[in-house]
């Protein structure tokens, strides 16, 4: 089958040998119809940023796949269904950071294994049906916005508090224009961008246009240092001062 594969840092090509990952009695193989490129961690390794790569290695976490075969164990899953993160295992020849740039991937079926005892392992619970109704191909989005809703969920923002987004991505306005609104009526949330697409109103959201260095970003960082305002990096959504 086919996928893209990272040679050495930098150096990023399409394969035609891999071969078909084989699966057992509690997962499904899948054909892949898209995968999102992650800015942050695709990025890192394909500019070999990373202390643990080894290449040549598969590319790509952000995948959705159909299901085209069932293990005889598998009871979450059925032909014809769509899967967020379907994976590749490693491969003969290749190491797969997670594989979804490949023409097929695998998904455990994580409730049969833990209903099973049959080694269940936390890391595959995200293995998840897309609703119906959702376009397979955008509902790549989903990991993404999940991601959003779990980092949001750890931060624990309270009414009243003060927000900067620094960031302009999916993963910013996501954060902006639906969980923030969501879990902190009323505020205004700033989002330090430079893209001239950006520079607009957007309701209750305010984006405004930030040049590090410029007068407005030396007063918004001095307002994160004294813990006036949170401050969501894009880059790892984290809290950070």
């Amino acid at each position: 089958m086919k996928g893209l594969v990272v040679e050495a840092a930098g150096k990023i090509c399409l394969r035609e040998d891999l071969p078909l990952p084989e699966i057992d009695a509690y997962q499904v193989l899948c054909r892949n119809v898209g995968c999102g490129i992650c800015n942050g961690t695709d990025m890192q390794l394909i500019n070999g940023q990373m202390p643990f790569i080894q290449y040549p290695f598969v590319l790509g976490h952000e995948a959705v796949g159909q299901v085209v075969a069932v293990g005889e164990k598998v009871r979450s899953f059925q032909e014809g269904d769509y899967i967020l993160r379907s994976a590749l295992p490693g491969l003969p020849g290749y190491h797969s950071f997670w594989g979804g740039f490949a023409e097929y991937g695998v998904a455990d079926d994580y409730a049969a294994r833990l209903a099973d005892h049959a080694g269940a392992d936390i890391e595959t619970s995200t293995r998840q049906l897309v609703p119906a109704g959702i376009d397979p191909v955008e509902a790549t989005m989903l990991i993404t916005l999940k991601e959003v809703a779990s980092a949001l969920h750890r931060l624990r923002l309270q009414p009243g508090q003060n927000v900067v987004v620094a960031g302009c991505g999916p993963v910013g306005i996501a954060m902006a224009a639906r969980w923030l609104n969501a879990w902190v009526p009323g505020r205004s949330c700033l989002q330090a961008t430079t893209r001239r697409a950006s520079r607009r109103q957007s309701g209750w959201v305010r984006i405004l246009p930030l040049t590090r260095g410029s007068s407005r970003w030396r007063t918004l960082c001095a307002a994160i240092c004294r813990r006036a305002w949170i401050c969501i990096s894009m880059r790892s959504a984290t809290r950070i001062f």
